[in-house]
């Protein structure tokens, strides 16, 4: 009885250890696929995004990534999250983040983001 209790546990170790390295592997090359906007406080944009436009306050890139129908990717998302942006407020397809006392505004459409900070 106890053999086949401890090889139940070495299963679920060897198992545990493969998500945890799986989950490691995955976030490390998501996380690889963002640049961060040291202008914006280190916000992440994808570096497939093309900048297409930039003024004082705000960045306009096509990427598609994004959509109206399915909003922004969850990878995205999670990436925006693990650098320490809080969602604070969701209009539509603008959704607000902060950090620090940093405010901004990323603003999705099918094929382009905006990333605006307030002032």
């Amino acid at each position: 009885m106890k053999k086949v209790g401890r090889k139940k546990w070495i299963i679920i170790s060897i198992l545990a250890l493969v998500l945890i390295v799986f989950v490691v592997i995955y976030y490390t090359t998501a996380s690889s696929s963002y640049q961060s906007l040291e202008d914006m406080n280190d916000f992440p944009v994808p570096k497939s995004a093309e900048l297409v436009k930039e003024e004082d306050n705000a960045k306009y890139y096509e990427w598609d990534g994004a959509s109206t129908a399915n909003g922004l990717p969850k990878g995205y998302q999670l990436v925006i999250q693990n650098r320490g942006w809080e969602e604070t407020a969701r209009e539509g397809e603008t959704i607000t983040y902060k950090k620090g006392n940093v405010i901004l505004q990323l603003q999705y459409d099918d094929d382009s983001i905006d990333i605006m900070k307030e002032k």
